[in-house]
This record gives C-alpha cells, structure tokens and sequence, in this order.
C-alpha cells in the first residue's frame, strides 16, 4: 500500500493540490517538508502502535492547514482525529483500504476488534464521503453496510512512469532462477491470511516449476518448515524465501519470472495492489477467487489471467499447469493486463476521482478541478397515490396533464438547491442535493466524465410536510450514458411513485 499512496501524493501534487503526509515510520534525512513520519513503538495484534501520533497529527493540522482531512483505514492512529477539535472542524474523506476481517485463523482479532469498531464507526460517521476500492469490496463489506450513501468507488492506480521495466542488468546477471523451469513469483508479508501454505503446496506437487516467494514475517520458520517437509531427500527445493529485496531486486524479479500468483484466503487482501506492479511487467496472473475480495474483479478486469478456488492445492496445481502448457496464453493475458493498466488502473485517474471527492467533502473549497458548468435538471414524475402532495410552485417550469407534472430548473454552480431555490417545501415535500455539475451528479452517484458510464445510484431527501408524511425512495441503477455522452436517465421506484424518471443533461 505504500506504493499507492507515495504514487497518489505525487500524482496530486503535480496536479496542483498541496497534499501532505503523515504516516507511520522513521524519519530519514531525504523526507520532503509535506512528508512526516511517526515512529511506531510496538506492534499490537498487527497493529502499529504510534504513541506520538495525536501530536504529530494536531502539528500537521496547524502547519497546512488543509481543507480536507484523507483518512486511511483500517489505521488505529487515524482514531485520533475523533479527538482533536482541529481535525473535526474539518471534513473528512475517508479511504477504506480493508475491513478488519474477523479472521477464522487468528481469534486474537475478533477480540481486538470489539473494542475498535466503536472508534471505526465514529470514523465512518463523521466522514463525508467514503471511498472503496472495488464493486464487490463495498458490496460485502459490514462495516460500510450502514453507511453505502456517501461511498464511491474508485479503484487503486499505479504510476508507471517511473517504473524501468527493462531490468537492471547487474541484478539480472546474477539471476536466482534455474534454467528451463515455469517461473512463480509472489510478493507479499509472510503473514496468516496471504495463502503462501497453498501456494508452496501446489508448487512443490508439480514438476518443471519453480516458485520464489519475496517478503519477511511472521510465519517464516513455519513457511521454511513446510519446504522443508515436502523437499524430497537428496533434491533441491523448487520453492525459496527470498525475504525482503530491494525496488531493483524486486522490479528484476518481476521482468524475469513468467507467472505471478497471489493465493491470499480472506478479504485483509482487499485489492491486492501487487497485481497492478505485475500487470506493468506484462506479466500473467493467478489469484484467489475469494468472494468479497478486489483480487477477482480485477482480473475479471483486466483479462490478465486466472482464478483458483480458495485454499485448493489441486485446483492451484492445475491453474499453474494451465501456465505452464500455454506460453502463448500466458502473453496474451500479460499483454491484456499491461493495457488495463493504462485503462482502468491509472494514477492519473485515480486522483482525479479522489480529488472530485474532495470537492464533494469540502464544495466551499472546489479548486481541484477547471470549469464550472451549468446543469438542466428535468424532472418528469406520474402523481402519487397522494396528489396533493406535488402541488404546482410558481417557479415550475414546463406543463401540466391530468397523470403527471414537469418542472425545470437551472442550478449554477456554486449555488446549492435548498428550500426556495426552484422548489418549495411548502408544495414541495423534497429537496435537491447539489452544489455544482459534478458535486451533483457525484453525490447522486454518477461519474460525469462523458467517456464513464453511470453506474452507481440517484438519491433524493424527503421533507417532512404536515400533508405528506416522510418517505423513502429506494434507488436503482443509472443507465449507461447517451452516445454523445451527455445525458443519462435513472428509473426510481417506491416512496408512493409508480415510477419517477429523472433526465439529467450537462449543457
């Protein structure tokens, strides 16, 4: 994850946002002023555990004074800014990088978990908008469930323009591959929930194959053991631990192997952002397909390789094998993820969204991004069940027919639509949620750039009126954008309507 956010501060930064960090770790001599580090004093139940953290925080607060506070959570040290006046004056996006998954492995985190989901839905409460990182992550998460209205999805990115693809050729010339073997790499903390015992199983039950697995933790004796156990008496292992290497080691491994696989076993793994460094090498992937993970829905993305049931040797063996008999396959799917890094999973991308958060969070504050535009916004709804409650206003725009009513209005932006700005509550029993083009269609759920399709949801608030009581509406589905790429139409149903239809255009 630290690939991501140095990638994500450095892509804001060039686009005009003056973004600093506070993350945990030693400072070092070459840190840049808008880069702090914490020391961190011990581990607690996977935890780091910063006991300066509260002060750095209240420091940074004064010293930038930012507009919008990012939150990255799962963070024990984000807690803090429940604390602090100065970090609750100001709004909060948070990121969800993973839920605290219960895990069947390690009960210590059930029981840890008790005591932070107080403090991690005050979190989620206080925060304005929320940011996930794929559709079936935000789908399955519990500790979203509540708060889905204000969440966006926005997918991991990778800067590849400072990745030498091409690798170091002294690192190269001292290779640790062996000759004529499928080449598996994996790259991960040697931790409970990434799966590496299915993997080094799966590896070690086939000839002709050879895995290397990089990084360091806890389970490394474990994990030695196990090779150990299943190396045939007198013969090489055909599986290593490496440990850590470092970035030239890493981007040599990645250029010179020929599959890579990620067999993590529960949702911690919420994205796997590894994959994105793969799919830069043009490398094909194997991943777990654990239901309620990003894994899978990336390489349903990206086209980039295959899937394997979780924690099944055999059917990891035979994904491999499929590797291992296909050398044209494996390209294609190297090739297809290496352009779905260029098309879904951009840096580029990612901050733009990120930042259109931002102006959600904080509209009074929305520099991010050029020029405002106007928005038409035609209702056409059928009466409810209670007519009275839709009375004409004298400033609808538009007829009137016995079965239904159109109104019209033009919002510019900055201005947001309350009570009196082309509705009333006193006819009107509903008020539009919008500040401007693109804070208007991103809180109703839509991403306004004419090359994305609509997706997400149109929400709308009800008043209560002394002649219409209070109702919901449930939201459905946008539908895909007009050709031109201007208008979308959204179906809502519920709430006393038959069917409400919402025209929305960008002029």
């Amino acid at each position: 994850m630290e690939v991501f956010l140095a990638d994500l501060i450095k892509a804001q930064r060039a686009a005009g946002i003056d973004a600093a960090a506070l993350v945990h770790g030693d400072p070092e001599a070459e840190d840049p002023p808008w880069l702090t580090r914490v020391p961190v004093q011990l581990q607690l139940v996977y935890a780091p555990i910063a006991m300066g953290f509260r002060a750095a925080l209240s420091k940074a607060i004064a010293t930038h004074r930012p507009d919008v506070l990012h939150l990255h959570m799962p963070n024990n040290s984000a807690l803090w800014a429940l604390t602090l006046p100065s970090a609750r004056s100001i709004p909060w996006v948070v990121h969800w990088q993973s839920d605290v998954v219960v895990s069947r492995i390690r009960t210590t985190i059930a029981l840890a978990y008790r005591l932070y989901r107080p403090f991690e839905q005050a979190v989620l409460y206080r925060a304005q908008r929320i940011i996930a990182t794929s559709p079936p992550y935000l789908e399955a998460s519990e500790p979203l469930k509540a708060w889905r209205q204000k969440c966006a999805i926005i997918p991991l990115g990778l800067d590849t323009s400072h990745l030498d693809v091409e690798p170091d050729r002294a690192v190269e010339a001292e290779s640790p591959w062996s000759s004529n073997t499928l080449r598996l790499l994996s790259i991960g903390r040697l931790t409970y929930y990434k799966g590496f015992e299915t993997l080094i199983k799966a590896a070690m039950s086939l000839s002709g194959v050879e895995l290397l697995i990089v990084g360091d933790g806890e389970l490394r004796k474990e994990l030695q053991a196990l090779i150990d156990a299943l190396t045939a008496a007198g013969k090489p292992a055909n599986v290593r631990l490496l440990g850590n290497v470092d970035d030239v080691q890493k981007n040599s491994l990645l250029h010179s192997c020929d599959v890579f696989c990620l067999a993590s076993r529960e949702r911690t793994e919420a994205f796997g952002m590894v994959l994105l460094e793969a799919m830069q090498h043009a490398k094909p992937c194997i991943v777990s397909a654990l239901p309620g993970s990003g894994m899978p829905w990336v390489m349903e993305t990206a086209g980039a390789g295959l899937q394997a049931p979780v924690e099944d040797v055999a059917a990891w063996a035979n994904a491999i094998q499929q590797m291992q008999n296909n050398p044209t396959q494996r390209s294609h799917w190297g090739m297809a993820g290496q352009r779905a890094l260029q098309t879904h999973f951009s840096i580029a991308a990612c901050e733009q969204r990120v930042s259109d958060q931002y102006a959600l969070a904080a509209p009074e504050t929305d520099h991010y991004r050029g020029s405002r535009k106007d928005m038409l916004i035609v209702l056409a709804m059928k009466q409810p069940r209670s007519a009275h409650c839709l009375q004409p206003s004298e400033q609808r725009a538009g007829t009137k027919s016995s079965s239904s009513t159109t109104k019209a209005l033009t919002i510019r932006a900055p201005s947001r639509v309350q009570p009196g700005h082309g509705c009333s509550t006193r006819h009107y029993p509903w008020v539009l949620g919008a500040e401007c083009r693109r804070a208007f269609a991103m809180r109703s759920g839509m991403d306004t750039k004419p090359s994305s399709p609509w997706t997400l949801t149109v929400s709308t608030k009800w008043m209560k009126s002394p002649r219409c009581s209070r109702r919901a509406i449930k939201p459905t589905l946008l539908s895909e954008p007009s050709p031109n790429g201007q208008a979308a139409c959204a179906n809502l149903r519920g709430g006393g309507f038959s069917n409400w239809r919402a025209l929305i255009c960008v002029t």
